[in-house]
């Protein structure tokens, strides 16, 4: 298929247009070569629309400005995983001093636990003593009252 265009200085959109949909159409009717990848549907719909919207149609800008976005996202991303990286060893440090400092505090409430346990057994044995100490001293009162009677008996009070 052979086609004419007629390109001048000047030339209204709709002329514009006109050659763009005979490329498009040229290379429909004649898939199989490389430019037919670039004067596909998309990309003839995508120029018509900025020639109507008066913006110029400069692909290679396009694809650079596309390449440079990427690029910087790529480059965000990279950031973004050396920060997530960091962190994650951050959490798993964190995590580490958490679970040891339950250890420690597992440790001090069974430590803590025993001291009131032994707290306990000690009162307990101090009542005891305290309970055998006044059974004594009753005793010592009973024994001090019959030496008392029996001194006074006895004559020597």
């Amino acid at each position: 298929m052979e086609i004419r265009l007629k390109i001048e200085d000047n030339m209204s959109k709709a002329e514009e247009i006109k050659i763009l949909k005979k490329l498009q159409n040229a290379f429909e009717h004649n898939p199989n070569n490389y430019l037919s990848s670039l004067f596909n549907g998309q990309l003839i719909a995508w120029c018509e629309r900025r020639i109507k919207d008066d913006f110029p149609i400069d692909i290679y800008e396009m694809w650079e400005s596309t390449e440079k976005i990427l690029s910087d996202r790529e480059a965000q991303i990279k950031e973004m995983e050396r920060e997530s990286n960091f962190l994650q060893e951050k959490i798993g440090a964190l995590e580490q001093e958490i679970s040891e400092k339950r250890g420690k505090i597992s440790l001090l409430e069974e430590t803590n636990k025993a001291s009131q346990d032994a707290t306990i057994d000690l009162l307990n044995k101090v009542r005891n003593l305290e309970a055998q100490l006044e059974q004594k001293d009753m005793q010592l009162m009973t024994l001090k009252a019959k030496i008392f009677d029996l001194l006074v008996e006895g004559g020597k009070i």
